[in-house]
């Protein structure tokens, strides 16, 4: 019996160094994860800052385009001439049928 005790017991250690092992192993990879995830989180901010940086002088641009087609189209609808002089001075097809 105290050989088979004995084998029980080293097989015990054994397993526990190996479970003592895997407990490091995982608590490296969750490590790494939480850095690497750390590291995303802080771009991601980054970039979001930035957004609003770009998008006040996008917004701005955005408006005075609507203001200049505004201004265009009611420029167009004050100088179009006349139904009769636009019928008239369409293009003619010369081109024989």
């Amino acid at each position: 019996m105290g050989a088979c005790q004995a084998d029980h017991k080293a097989a015990l250690l054994q397993a526990d160094a190996q479970l003592k092992a895997l407990r490091g192993q995982l608590t490296e990879a969750l490590a790494g994860n939480h850095r690497r995830l750390q590291a995303a989180i802080q771009a991601h901010e980054a970039t979001v800052a930035r957004l609003s940086v770009v998008q006040q002088p996008l917004e701005r641009h955005r408006l005075e385009l609507r203001q200049a087609i505004s201004q265009r189209r009611q420029w167009d609808s004050r100088h179009q001439p006349p139904l009769a002089i636009r019928a008239a001075s369409a293009p003619i097809d010369l081109e024989p049928m």
